[in-house]
């Protein structure tokens, strides 16, 4: 990492959810990393990503465990209580990643409800969770929705902080250069001009130097 005219070496440490930057020395200094490329992606790595996830494993969770309870208090074509629960998901790893669908016969779907065999009451209660909001009030449709929208704000406040800042950074290395008054074109002439210079006075030496001899030659020796 470079900040002014000093490097420093730096690691990431990566054997904990949250991403940590440390020093050559070992020390933690993720909260000095507040600009930048770098801070941006730690940002987006323990905070940004995290909140959503925990929001589709909320969602997950709760369609499974609704569903799961709701045929729990039904029977199914035998008359009998569901032995098995229709879906599974293992919470200490994410039930968005984890969420899958035990292996049910349709027979053993607690469609029925206990005081109507063979009838589809529960099947109606099942159908019924589609737009109850059960969900920190909310649909499960309109909790995706939120989640999506959510996305979609970030990724639009992302992307015109980036284009504010871009703007910012041209200005300032205008500001420069104007200070400065220097100008790349204009010492990029100067160097061709230097060049072309050099190359006409190593030419002219050249010449001086065939003429010397030339002269040098035409002179006649005198004996001792």
């Amino acid at each position: 990492m470079v900040v002014g005219g000093q490097t420093f070496a730096i690691s990431g440490d990566f054997s904990t959810a949250q991403t940590a930057i440390v020093s050559s020395t070992g020390r933690d200094i993720s909260s000095q990393i507040t600009g930048g490329k770098l801070s941006a992606l730690l940002d987006d790595k323990n905070r940004v990503l995290p909140s959503y996830i925990q929001d589709l494993n909320t969602l997950a969770q709760s369609v499974a465990d609704q569903v799961n309870t709701t045929l729990q208090n039904g029977i199914d074509q035998n008359g009998a209580a569901p032995a098995t629960d229709l879906f599974k998901y293992d919470a200490s790893i994410g039930a968005a990643v984890t969420m899958g669908v035990n292996s049910l016969t349709p027979d053993q779907i607690a469609a029925a409800l206990p005081g109507a065999p063979g009838g589809n009451g529960n099947a109606l209660n099942l159908a019924a969770l589609a737009n109850g909001k059960n969900l920190n009030n909310y649909t499960f449709a309109q909790f995706y929705g939120n989640l999506g929208g959510r996305v979609g704000t970030d990724l639009t406040t992302a992307t015109n902080n980036q284009t504010t800042k871009q703007l910012l950074l041209s200005q300032a290395q205008t500001l420069r250069e104007q200070v400065s008054g220097v100008s790349l074109n204009q010492e990029a002439e100067n160097l061709i001009a230097f060049q072309r210079a050099y190359q006409a006075n190593a030419k002219m030496l050249t010449v001086l130097n065939s003429l010397t001899e030339t002269l040098m030659g035409l002179i006649p020796s005198t004996g001792a």
